[in-house]
């Protein structure tokens, strides 16, 4: 028994000293991500010469959704409404829903297929691969030669889309644009504010910082 409690107590410090370093560790990197953060501020790509709408790329929106009832018409409405030219955009609802997301789905689509939008409702007989697999399937049945991919609870600005592919095409050697997140309801209780907060440090310090 008494060689035991020196023993415990060599295992208890080590786990403690342990963790110490590793928090060390983490907090030294989150400190170089914002020393980044910092030298980086106002730093942006090169601007292009104007294209004509008629070169630019041909896009497709890509809706994965699964039983969001409450945020699913935002959602295509919000991509319906990115202004880009109709003639160049394309925009699948991977719809795996199977409450009354899909009845919803199915009038939101109608409604904007009769306004002139190039829109499609994509059912699956299963969720193989759940997002991944919708997705997946997306792609298949498109020819455009960008992605644009958008959560149920996104709603993204009129001018997302043309800012991302002029971002794309400033630079030949981009393959991907990822964009900070903004927030509808940061102020609507003490939850929110600190979701938005770290989300903004994770935007406004990772983001930046590793880029």
């Amino acid at each position: 028994m008494g060689r035991r409690v020196p023993l415990l107590a060599t295992l208890v410090l080590a786990a403690y000293f342990g963790t110490l370093a590793i928090l060390a560790g983490a907090s030294a990197h989150r400190l170089l991500l914002a020393v980044r953060s910092f030298r980086a501020r106002g730093r942006r790509l090169s601007p292009i010469a104007p294209v004509a709408e008629a070169h630019w790329p041909r896009v497709v929106v890509q809706l994965p959704l699964y039983n969001e009832r409450f945020v699913a018409e935002r959602a295509i409405d919000a991509a319906a409404a990115l202004g880009y030219p109709h003639d160049r955009l394309e925009i699948q609802v991977l719809d795996d829903s199977t409450d009354e997301t899909v009845a919803i789905v199915a009038r939101a689509v109608a409604r904007w297929a009769g306004e002139g939008i190039t829109i499609r409702h994509l059912r699956r007989p299963d969720r193989v691969g759940f997002k991944a697999g919708a997705l997946a399937q997306g792609l298949a049945a498109t020819s455009a030669e960008l992605v644009a991919i958008f959560d149920a609870d996104f709603s993204p600005s009129p001018s997302f889309l043309r800012a991302a592919v002029a971002t794309l095409l400033s630079d030949p050697g981009l393959g991907l644009v990822q964009a900070r997140w903004a927030h509808a309801n940061a102020a609507a209780s003490w939850l929110t504010r600190v979701q938005a907060l770290l989300l903004e440090a994770h935007f406004r310090i990772e983001h930046r910082g590793r880029d």
